[in-house]
């Protein structure tokens, strides 16, 4: 099974309002030459013959039209980050908390597992393993209905009934249809946030086991 908690970089967030200050930049220029242009036009037209200066009105209600729709973008852009920079305070609420999260790495100190299967299955089994691969405990006889997160009750202890104390785990999950072949599933786990990244407009939570996921991947919090 492929662990989909995973660091996501943090996504540019300069770059857009350079974009937007550069073509600002353009833009004021295209009105002086514009202007320039209409100005030597005017200067130099017959009188008896004016030229018809719709066309220029509507060139120039063109380029106010661009120049707002740019000004309005960086504005966006600004309150964007804003309401980003608002969010990232409260994931730091999240500290200290337990949140579920799509995986299969996990501490026993937090024990709420679950898996959503994607069809049905007849036969269905759980494994709690350590570090290094051990088969610590099975429950078997588990709900087989697909579409439904089904919660997995776990109580810390082992095959031989000894509570496992403080251990980074791995849930697995196996799971057949009737003909036993492998029915594809989603895991579920929880685990603590210990502290939260800031990065620009984006954070990431890093999580009792190691990990570091943006928080936009938390399910539940517990």
């Amino acid at each position: 099974m492929t662990d989909a908690i995973s660091s996501v970089p943090a996504p540019p967030v300069a770059e857009p309002r350079e974009q937007d200050a550069s073509a600002l930049t353009r833009l004021a220029g295209d009105f002086n030459s514009f202007l320039q242009l209409l100005t030597a036009q005017v200067s130099n037209q017959d009188p008896l013959a004016p030229m018809d200066s719709s066309t220029f009105v509507t060139q120039l209600a063109q380029l106010s039209q661009v120049e707002q729709t740019v000004a309005v973008n960086t504005n966006l852009e600004g309150i964007s980050s804003q309401i980003a920079a608002a969010n990232n305070l409260t994931d730091v609420d999240l500290i200290g908390r337990d949140v579920t999260v799509v995986g299969e790495s996990f501490r026993n100190t937090s024990g709420t597992l679950g898996y959503e299967l994607a069809a049905e299955a007849t036969s269905v089994t759980a494994l709690i393993k350590s570090e290094n691969g051990e088969v610590l405990r099975t429950m078997g006889g588990l709900p087989g209905g697909p579409g439904t997160r089904q919660e997995v009750v776990w109580d810390g202890l082992d095959d031989t009934g000894a509570e496992i104390l403080n251990e980074n785990l791995t849930f697995e999950l196996e799971a057949l249809d009737a003909e036993g072949e492998p029915v594809p599933f989603i895991g579920y786990v929880s685990a603590s946030v210990e502290s939260v990244l800031l990065e620009g407009d984006t954070s990431q939570l890093v999580l009792s086991t190691g990990e570091t996921i943006p928080s936009s991947s938390v399910l539940a919090v517990q």
